[in-house]
C-alpha cells in the first residue's frame, strides 16, 4: 500500500512599510492607504516610480542604500504629505538623495502661455525685479527619468515647484557661499522646507554629494 504524504505549506506574514521596494522592478508597489490619492511622501533614495492608467504605481528603478541614515531618517520625521500631489495616470516621481518625492512627471506637458503687453516707448522696458528664496536644496539624478516635465535634460537642470521652465535660477550655498546657475526643467521637491534640487552634476559644484542637503539661497528674475 502506498502512502501519500501532504505537505503544509506555512506563510509568515510581513508587514511591509511604504518606504520598502519590490524585488521585481515590474512590481507595483501600494501607496499610503492614509493618502490614496497622493504620491508616497518617502521611498528610498534613487527609486523612479511610475503610475499606470489604473493609477498603481510601478517601480521603474529601485533606490540605493543612502549613508546618510541620519538625515533620510530625519527627513521622513519631518515629511509633509499635506502638499504632495494628487496621483495621475502617467505621472512619474523621482526620489532625491534623502528619499524625498523631488520631480513629478505628467504625461501631459504643461502649456506655455504667452501674454502680449503694449510697450510704450516713452516709459522704456521696465526690468525685472530680483526674486529670492531660501531653505533647503537636495540634488536628484536628472538623467535616470524617462523624461521631464519640460520635455528637456541637461547637466545644470533642476526641479521647483512654480518658477517657470527655462529659467537661469543662481544658487548659493549659504555654508560656504559657493555659487552656481541651474535651468528649471522639472516640478518639485514636495519635501517640507524644500525649495529646490539640483542635478547632481550641479550640487557636486557646490558640495559633495554624500552631504545630501545644504541650506541655501536662490535668486531669479521674475515679475
Amino acid at each position: 500500500m502506498k502512502k501519500l504524504l501532504l505537505g503544509c505549506v506555512v506563510a509568515s506574514s510581513l508587514a511591509i512599510p511604504n518606504l520598502a521596494f519590490a524585488a521585481n522592478s515590474n512590481e507595483s508597489i501600494e501607496t499610503s492607504t492614509d493618502n490614496e490619492a497622493t504620491i508616497p511622501a518617502y521611498m528610498a533614495p534613487g527609486t523612479v516610480i511610475k503610475f499606470n492608467e489604473q493609477e498603481e504605481s510601478v517601480i521603474l528603478r529601485e533606490g540605493e542604500g543612502n549613508k546618510k541614515t541620519s538625515l533620510t531618517q530625519q527627513y521622513r520625521l519631518q515629511a509633509d504629505e499635506t502638499d504632495l500631489p494628487v496621483i495621475k495616470p502617467g505621472m512619474t516621481v523621482v526620489y532625491d538623495a534623502l528619499g524625498a518625492p523631488i520631480v513629478v512627471v505628467p504625461e501631459t506637458r504643461e502649456s506655455i502661455n504667452v501674454e502680449m503687453k503694449e510697450i510704450n516707448p516713452q516709459q522704456g522696458i521696465q526690468p525685472l525685479a530680483v526674486k529670492t528664496e531660501s531653505g533647503e536644496i537636495s540634488w536628484f539624478d536628472i538623467w535616470a527619468e524617462s523624461g521631464t516635465a519640460s520635455g528637456s535634460k541637461a547637466n545644470d537642470g533642476a526641479a521647483h515647484k512654480t518658477i517657470a521652465m527655462k529659467t537661469y535660477v543662481n544658487v548659493k550655498s549659504n555654508k560656504n557661499s559657493n555659487k552656481t546657475t541651474v535651468l528649471i526643467l522639472d516640478r518639485g521637491p514636495y519635501a517640507k522646507g524644500r525649495i529646490l534640487d539640483m542635478s547632481k552634476q550641479s550640487f557636486s559644484k557646490l558640495h559633495t554629494l554624500s552631504t545630501g542637503v545644504f541650506d541655501g539661497t536662490i535668486s531669479w528674475d521674475g515679475k
